[in-house]
């Protein structure tokens, strides 16, 4: 049973990283560009637009998010190199060890799910919460 419960995860967490470099993430941009009736202001701060980018870095929440994760010596040594987060995010697949490109995984994955709690449940994950779920889940 545990065995099938971590690979559900392992496939959700792959699913993420997949939709991710695939640009086909449901963004409040992409969701406008599909003709959706919604603001395409990011669901956590309300201050830009939700690109990729701004849902997974550039969004305060997703900042400390990354830093209470342990991981933001990874995104602040590559953030300024790369214009796509599919770009970032292969080049940390590819370059990191399989723990760190793993724990990044489940961190992209506990952004997407607590941006979901927030649109569908409208409860709000703390920061530490977030990030220590990726810092221990891996």
């Amino acid at each position: 049973m545990e065995k099938r419960i971590k690979q559900k995860e392992d496939e959700t967490f792959g699913f993420n990283l997949w939709r991710i470099c695939r640009g086909c993430v449901p963004t409040c941009v992409k969701l406008v560009q599909r003709q959706v009736l919604c603001t395409n202001l990011c669901q956590w701060c309300g201050m830009e637009a939700e690109t990729d980018w701004h849902a997974f870095i550039g969004c305060t929440i997703a900042k400390e998010s990354w830093s209470s994760a342990g991981l933001s010596e990874l995104l602040l040594s590559r953030k300024h190199h790369f214009n796509t987060l599919q770009d970032l995010v292969f080049d940390i697949c590819s370059r990191e060890s399989a723990e760190a490109a793993g724990r990044v995984a489940v961190l992209l994955w506990q952004v997407w799910s607590a941006r979901n709690d927030v649109v569908w449940n409208d409860t709000r994950k703390t920061l530490l919460a977030i990030g220590g779920l990726a810092l221990n889940g891996w």
